[in-house]
């Protein structure tokens, strides 16, 4: 809780209230285990914007041979293929995101957003006459 202090001769320190702050974090799990959140939404959300799973790990500050090692051991938690790569040469390569990739990107955002609407909810009525209820 913090303190405000009055100036001399004010009387007695006033005591503010730190308001209460309700947030929200998603995952998705396999087995008990944590195989998907926001990191790798990042990456697949980089690699369709992009094209390539080098300029999306570039962009997310992590090598090319992490991101590499992210994706697969998503695909083999999941049992299903998430990227397709197609390598360079001439007309140069890249990676796309799989119908299942796509589909996991779209679950995890639209549970993202339920959970960030419901805590804005709880945060609302939290303010309604400054009491929890």
């Amino acid at each position: 809780m913090s303190t405000i202090r009055r100036p001399q001769g004010a009387g007695k320190a006033a005591r503010v209230r730190s308001p209460l702050v309700v947030r929200s974090k998603v995952w998705f799990e396999v087995g008990g285990r944590h195989v998907f959140g926001e990191g790798l939404a990042r990456l697949l959300e980089g690699v369709a914007s992009s094209g390539t799973l080098r300029k999306a790990a570039l962009d997310g500050g992590m090598s090319y041979r992490y991101a590499w090692g992210l994706v697969r051991g998503l695909e083999k938690n999941l049992e299903s293929r998430l990227v397709l790569s197609r390598p360079g040469g001439p007309d140069g390569g890249g990676t796309e995101l799989t119908d299942e990739g796509r589909g996991l990107l779209a679950l995890y955002r639209r549970v993202s957003a339920a959970a960030r609407a419901a805590a804005a909810r709880f945060r609302s009525e939290r303010t309604r006459g400054g009491r929890i209820r």
